[in-house]
């Protein structure tokens, strides 16, 4: 079977090659059956992390991903906030998704008290609107202001406070809110530190697009 080729466009802007490609590997070693390019958009060093960024971001994501897309199979918009998402399903002749909804919606069969931990104020809508009251709870680790705090020492022992903080409040399951979680290997970080799962934002996308690739290939229809 021919490997499906997809897109991973990061809103974090950087000329780094391993910081830039490190999702596209995630998502080839999760999904033995996908082969990855990533590209990123300009001018945005620290990513998304506010309304405002989110904002000036998204013009940039719709312009990549309609000069992208005829060499891919499906593109993964890689970050939880899901920015441009319903904009290029308008758009786009291949399937899209971002990592939030496919992360909230994800960890509902985990399990039914769902904890969020994130970069932004609150929650982001695509998990509020799938979590719904199944959201018990959702933290921001302290002093990290955007993705790339969340790769120092102190950032990743915040991570592991709110963490046990959503633990303490009766989480069952704990939804990464951001991808740049996934980049410092949260998952792995929390094993040692709590009993619930968690669900990575990289891994969660990956699934969802896979499926939406797969689905169209038998049943049809577009962007699905």
């Amino acid at each position: 079977m021919d490997k499906l080729k997809l897109g991973v466009l990061r809103v974090l802007t950087t000329d780094d090659e391993n910081i830039l490609n490190i999702h596209g590997e995630l998502l080839e070693k999760y999904f033995p059956e996908v082969k990855t390019e990533t590209k990123c958009i300009p001018d945005q060093p620290n990513g998304i992390y506010d309304d405002e960024s989110h904002k000036i971001a998204v013009p940039k994501i719709i312009s990549l991903a309609k000069r992208w897309q005829e060499s891919l199979d499906g593109l993964i918009i890689s970050c939880a906030g899901d920015p441009a998402v319903e904009e290029l399903k308008g758009i786009l002749s291949i399937p899209v998704t971002g990592a939030g909804t496919p992360t909230a919606a994800y960890s509902l069969n985990i399990g039914k008290k769902v904890g969020v931990i994130g970069i932004g104020k609150k929650a982001p809508q695509s998990y509020i609107e799938v979590l719904g009251n199944n959201l018990i709870g959702y933290e921001k680790p302290h002093n990290v202001k955007n993705t790339n705090d969340l790769q120092t020492k102190e950032g990743k022992k915040e991570i592991i406070r709110s963490a046990q903080k959503l633990e303490e409040k009766g989480g069952q399951v704990i939804a990464f809110a951001c991808t740049g979680l996934s980049t410092a290997k949260a998952s792995l970080l929390l094993k040692e530190h709590i009993s619930i799962q968690v669900i990575d934002a990289v891994f969660a996308e990956g699934l969802m697009m896979i499926g939406m690739c797969r689905y169209r290939k038998v049943f049809g229809g577009d962007n699905l």
